[in-house]
């Protein structure tokens, strides 16, 4: 658990009738999944009969690369004036005053904060990782106060009145802080847990919403809580009201980013137009006025609504080199200040955007990386973004090819690389020279490099690609009891005997030993929600060790002398493997945490708080991994 470092005397400890009704309403879904790296004993397989290793000698720390400094990794920010706010990292709360920032909190551990408002003089920040929901609370000038929440995830903060806020949670519902008392107002049906509310906005105690998940729910004035829209297949991010009559809920359907309004008592939400944008998501909302409301959308994307037309236009346009916006939030009309990881901008009549804290390199999703050598490597991402690493320092490459989202990426000690993704494929000759390759169309997802400078591919629809005299061409469908693959393959490996291995959804893992005309299918289950996301190839005494991890279920699986060997990995969702050796692997994972194995255990890695982690990838000790945002750590 996250303990809090605050002067000041400890609230009281939670009541034993929450914390029962908290774990009555979870049950044991939110619960944290067993770990072998928190004590347990591994199976046998992995330790043999060694004896335990000593206490390994302190590694270099993980440091961010990307956003920088690292307390620019901002999800949210509110205030009282332009002079005086609060911006929010996943692990720090800072004040900003004068244009000088300070440290207000910061987490000794990971924390995970998501959530913060500002009412006067009073602050309330929510977030919690590992299954324990955190609520850090100062009223006055008092120190700030932390809380802890077993088995609950919390979202989004809404202060309505002084002394009361409601706190959105996807796992419980809605909890209410009153005074020092915090109820349960809304449980979450055992079987839905994690499709709760995720934001929460009020004007007064009457009248508060909350969405998230497909729902926007209402308060009653007898404090229960109806749902006054349901439709599965949105998501609600955002929501902001001008009043109880006028609100604005954001986030994304079926069409990509949506916006909906609701401009009158009882009228049912309206999706609103966007004029000449396109977004997958929209992020968040603020007005200063009921004439004045912005949008926040992915890539940095900032939109207006046009109070006359009701239709949104682009305020600040998207781009993969500018800092992304996570949150919007002003204190005077026309004046906007917008937060996300990296920056911390600042909206001007005009409008004029500004830079006023941090730097980002890119504010696009990466999504493969790959070293050559220790400081020499690319990574990869969305709108067709290609990073290098040369002599440590990272800068951005092959400009202009496509703007296509790309999805894996293989580098050569020769400087020869290979980049593949939504239909395209890039490639890298020895001088440097980039170009753009055919290939059959498809969505590829990952590629690995040939000791002769040609590859394999893998992706969509069971596909599998290989790259022979500068041409791509498919290779004969994978057979299985149930016909042809069709299951998305999103990782692929070659063994030193010249063995391809292939794994991706439904549980697939397959391989194509050298000399056969067709892959074998070791191991699948379409009806598993087991997704392989990345394979490695482990030096060890006994010989190459074939290994893949999953996410949709904590599973590491080996393959070691022809035998499928699986064990319980630390991560439900991990996302990429890297190791040098069967004493020395890393685990990513979606929740943005990484995993080491020392040959005896699994132990969580003091890597800096940011955004899901998507790759993982190394040289020698040197590992970077990359995710949501631009996120980029390294060690």
């Amino acid at each position: 658990m996250v303990a809090g470092h605050a002067t000041g005397a400890a609230l009281p400890p939670w009541s034993r009738a929450l914390a029962a009704a908290l774990a009555a309403a979870l049950g044991t879904c939110t619960k944290v999944p067993p770990r072998p790296g928190d004590g347990g004993t591994p199976p046998p397989d992995l330790r043999g009969h060694r004896a335990e290793p000593p206490d390994l000698p302190i590694r270099t720390p993980w440091r961010t690369i990307n956003p920088t400094p690292e307390d620019s990794h901002f999800v949210a920010l509110a205030g009282t004036s332009e002079d005086d706010h609060y911006l929010l990292t996943p692990g720090a709360l800072l004040r900003r005053r004068d244009h000088a920032i300070q440290v207000a909190w910061r987490a000794p551990v990971r924390a995970c904060l998501r959530g913060l408002h500002v009412l006067g003089q009073e602050v309330v920040v929510s977030g919690g990782c590992h299954g324990v929901g955190l609520l850090l609370v100062r009223r006055g000038e008092g120190a700030f106060e932390l809380r802890e929440l077993p088995n609950v995830e919390l979202g989004g903060v809404w202060i309505v009145q002084p002394g009361e806020a409601f706190i959105a949670s996807p796992s419980a519902g809605l909890l209410r802080l009153h005074g020092q008392e915090v109820s349960l107002e809304r449980t979450v049906a055992p079987g839905d847990v994690g499709t709760g509310p995720v934001a929460v906005w009020g004007s007064g105690r009457d009248e508060v919403y909350a969405v998230g998940n497909g729902r926007i729910l209402h308060r009653r004035p007898d404090g229960q809580w109806e749902v006054e829209r349901s439709s599965p297949g949105e998501r609600q991010l955002a929501i902001w009201g001008a009043g109880p009559d006028d609100l604005y809920v954001a986030g994304s359907s079926d069409r990509g980013g949506t916006i909906w309004h609701r401009s009158g008592p009882g009228t049912p939400f309206q999706t609103e137009r966007m004029e000449g944008v396109s977004t997958r998501a929209v992020v968040s909302l603020w007005g200063n006025g009921r004439d004045e409301v912005y949008a926040a959308a992915d890539s940095g994307l900032v939109l207006r609504r046009d109070p006359r037309s009701g239709i949104w236009l682009l305020d600040r346009p998207a781009s993969p080199d500018q800092p992304g916006v996570r949150a919007l939030w002003g204190a005077a009309p026309q004046h906007l200040l917008a937060a996300g990881p990296g920056a911390l901008l600042s909206r001007q009549p005009g409008p004029r955007w500004q830079v006023l804290v941090g730097q980002v390199l890119t504010s696009v999703a990466l999504r493969a990386v790959a070293l050559s050598a220790p400081g020499e490597g690319l990574a990869v991402g969305d709108a067709g973004v290609v990073l290098r690493q040369h002599g440590g320092q990272w800068s951005h490459e092959a400009r202009g090819l496509t703007t296509a989202p790309l999805y894996g990426v293989a580098v050569a000690a020769d400087g020869t690389a290979q980049v593949v993704g939504a239909g395209v494929a890039l490639r890298r000759d020895r001088s440097g020279t980039w170009s753009l390759e055919p290939t059959d169309g498809g969505t590829l997802r990952a590629v690995a490099l040939l000791p002769d400078g040609d590859a394999y591919a893998v992706g969509d629809e069971g596909r599998v690609l290989r790259r022979r005299g500068g041409l791509w061409q498919p290779e004969p469908p994978i057979q299985t009891s149930w016909g042809p693959l069709r299951a998305t393959l999103r990782a692929v490996a070659l063994l030193p005997d010249g063995t391809v291995a292939v794994a991706g959804d439904e549980a697939t893992l397959a391989w194509r030993p050298p000399g056969a005309a067709s892959f074998l299918v070791l191991r699948r289950d379409p009806s598993s929600g087991l997704s392989f996301t990345g394979l490695g190839v482990l030096p060890g005494p006994g010989g190459p060790r074939l290994v893949a991890c999953a996410r949709g279920g904590a599973i590491l699986v080996q393959l070691e002398g022809g035998t499928l060997v699986e064990q319980q990995a630390p991560l439900v969702n991990a996302s990429a493997l890297y190791g040098t050796g069967p004493d020395d692997i890393y685990l990513a994972g979606q929740d943005g945490s990484v995993w080491h194995w020392n040959g005896w255990r699994w132990s969580p890695e003091p890597t800096p708080p940011g955004e899901p982690l998507l790759a993982l990838a190394g040289s020698g000790q040197t590992v970077v991994a990359v995710g949501e945002q631009g996120f980029m750590i390294e060690r």
